[in-house]
């Protein structure tokens, strides 16, 4: 992707999804407990963390997820599969599912998560868009002007996932013992996460995006990095210029 295209998708992820942080070529990898040398530490063995890949932009956010208590903050993410028009768009879908499933297996910290596939406007067609609006993916199309124009609008993963569980059943939050229907990730009443028993691999897949809005100790964005965004590679990356997500926050 060349420099013009990429300063295009990086206007359209600030003024229209609101995201602080965009950059290019970031990593999905395991989370290191060595920050001076990058390892992953396992049983007092260092060995180095897996990687999955490299998504080609992302842009993130912080947010209140809950606008009365403060306390309570979200991350955003909009990651985005660029294909030229030379490139396999059927690749570029599975790659698409493919980082949602290793940021889930990873229990990368965020909330929100929306998926786009970017493709040339002589590669559009009503199959690819009526596809895309099928599993919340979502499309942008670049014209020869490299404009970019928003075909599909992406549906957040977590719910996406979250919706595949029996309608009929119940989750449970272990600290106030009541039972919420399946489409609830957290509790309304304390913010925790829930938890279910049953069709394991369904739930697993709705609740493994590690949760932010759990952990309440930062009143806002704090004024440092957190240490969840510092060890997890693909946060670090996203988030590294920390000035512009505070000025962000502020304004």
């Amino acid at each position: 992707m060349d420099q013009e295209l990429f300063q295009n998708v990086k206007t359209f992820l600030e003024k229209e999804k609101g995201c602080s942080n965009v950059e290019s070529e970031v990593p999905i990898k395991e989370k290191s407990q060595d920050q001076f040398e990058g390892l992953k530490v396992v049983r007092g063995i260092r060995t180095a963390p897996k990687d999955f890949g490299h998504i080609d932009i992302v842009g993130g956010k912080f947010y209140r997820k809950m606008p009365e208590d403060p306390r309570y903050i979200g991350i955003q993410l909009h990651c985005i599969e660029y294909k030229s028009p030379n490139d396999d768009i059927i690749k570029g879908i599975g790659q698409i599912f493919w980082y949602k499933f290793a940021m889930s297996k990873l229990y990368i910290w965020v909330e929100q998560l929306f998926l786009y596939l970017m493709i040339h406007e002589d590669n559009f067609s009503e199959d690819l868009k009526e596809f895309c609006e099928c599993f919340g993916i979502g499309l942008l199309q670049a014209n020869a002007a490299k404009i970019i124009t928003e075909v599909v609008t992406p549906e957040n993963q977590h719910g996406l996932l979250a919706r595949l569980v029996q309608d009929n059943a119940k989750v449970k939050c272990p600290p106030c013992q009541k039972t919420f229907a399946p489409q609830e990730l957290n509790c309304p009443n304390c913010g925790k996460a829930l938890e279910t028993s049953f069709i394991g691999y369904v739930w697993e897949f709705a609740d493994t995006f590690g949760s932010s809005s759990t952990n309440p100790r930062y009143k806002g964005v704090p004024h440092a990095m957190p240490e969840e965004v510092e060890i997890t590679p693909m946060l670090k990356k996203v988030f590294g210029n920390w000035s512009k997500v505070k000025a962000t926050w502020e304004t």
